[in-house]
């Protein structure tokens, strides 16, 4: 017995070195991964670079494949898989008291998750065990029956579904930064029957009477419209100065802050002011340049316009700014 006991015991140890012998195996090839996809990043061949960076991260969970990974994904505008990873690195960096790879991370991470899009889903009157899906992944509502979550630019899918109900199904587009709100409505019993709406009555038309024609006096001399006209005028132009000259500005701020930031990735945190002065002067130059331009299409139109508001050969033009989030313009109607 004690002889078969010994040879048991041999046998377990010859085989204890072989198993670390194998697993020590796998740090070379998660190694040579890594060694590889860091080359394609630099190569600037990310949809080669991030799957092979991803398999080696997946046999051996280093710090520095991580950050790799979540520039790669970065690259390629996957900006909530990158957000996940500099997190992650962030975390686990100010574990290991690394403070420096820790700050950079963390500002990555802000970085990539400003750019990333987010969506918000409430469900108001949930079914029975109803789930919810997006792109295929299941996701959580709270007890507000809300849920947010961090996606990609581009298209998607939400889907609601419960046994024995209806599914609900919703496709929806993303833009880098966008915040999107769903609503699910309630889902409806599968073999429910269709409401059908009663058709609405016919509708009789009456026919109108002709109205009599209108002749407006003639004006002498400068008329109100005319007035309006020189005063867009000269406000459009100053607004539109106004913004040109803001635009330029914040171009030239921005240039010399990206020969400091390398892909305004900023080290010295008292530049963030200026990259936010540059970005609140573009955002009200724009404004003032599209105000200012709108201002001068309708002083014109005004000054075009017959004086008074008087028919001349029949024709009658009235004009009528446009203005809008991000956008402007003029509107002309009338007969001509």
């Amino acid at each position: 017995m004690n002889r078969k006991h010994s040879a048991a015991a041999m046998a377990l140890a010859l085989l204890v070195p072989l198993a670390r012998t194998a697993a020590a195996q796998e740090e070379p090839d998660a190694e040579a991964l890594f060694q590889e996809g860091r080359r394609l990043l630099k190569e600037g061949q990310y949809e080669a670079a991030c799957p092979i960076l991803q398999q080696s991260f997946d046999l051996h969970e280093g710090v520095a494949t991580e950050f790799n990974l979540a520039e790669c994904e970065e690259k390629l505008q996957h900006f909530s898989s990158a957000y996940r990873h500099y997190e992650h690195v962030r975390v686990v960096s100010a574990t290991k008291n690394d403070a420096a790879r820790a700050e950079v991370a963390g500002t990555r991470a802000e970085i990539a998750k400003a750019r990333a899009a987010s969506v918000t889903v409430t469900v108001r009157q949930p079914a029975p065990n109803e789930e919810l899906r997006v792109d295929g992944e299941l996701i959580v509502v709270n007890g507000q029956g809300k849920a947010s979550v961090l996606l990609d630019p581009g298209p998607h899918d939400l889907e609601a579904r419960a046994d024995k109900y209806l599914q609900f199904i919703q496709k929806f587009s993303l833009t880098s930064g966008a915040k999107v709100a769903i609503d699910v409505p309630p889902l409806r019993p599968a073999g429910a029957p269709t409401t059908t709406l009663p058709k609405p009555p016919p509708v009789v038309s009456t026919p109108k009477r002709p109205q009599p024609a209108v002749v407006s006096p003639t004006n002498s001399g400068t008329s109100g419209s005319q007035v309006a006209g020189y005063v867009l005028l000269g406000t459009g132009t100053v607004m539109a100065g106004g913004g040109a000259y803001l635009l330029l500005d914040a171009s030239a701020t921005k240039r010399e802050l990206d020969k400091q930031c390398p892909n305004r990735v900023c080290t010295d945190t008292s530049l963030r002011p200026k990259y936010d002065t540059a970005k609140t002067e573009t955002t009200a130059g724009a404004v003032l340049a599209i105000a200012g331009g709108v201002f001068l299409v309708t002083g014109l139109g005004l000054l075009a316009a017959p004086t008074g508001g008087a028919t001349t050969s029949g024709r009658r033009v009235q004009f009528a700014p446009i203005l809008g989030a991000g956008t402007g313009g003029i509107s002309a109607s009338g007969a001509f």
